[in-house]
């Protein structure tokens, strides 16, 4: 078992690319600024599987739609270097 100390877990973290992207609220279409860490959208374009969202708002998630995946798509090339991809 891999047990990192919460400090230097929380340093890693820190330097870990993360994407930031705009979603909506499926309950009240409000806009809200979330983000996922590079490693993950990368891994879930790759595979091809879901990527899970929440709006904070109503603390409510839900996989992301054709769309919204192609958005988040967009998003990570634009802000991951391709030496990261």
């Amino acid at each position: 078992m891999f047990d990192m100390d919460p400090r230097k877990r929380e340093l890693t973290h820190m330097n870990e690319p993360e994407v930031r992207f705009p979603v909506n609220c499926p309950l009240c279409a409000r806009e809200l600024l979330t983000k996922l860490s590079a490693a993950e959208v990368a891994q879930a374009l790759t595979a091809g599987s879901a990527i899970r969202l929440r709006a904070e708002c109503h603390d409510i998630y839900w996989d992301a739609s054709a769309l919204e995946v192609e958005q988040i798509r967009e998003y990570f090339f634009a802000v991951v270097p391709a030496g990261l991809r």
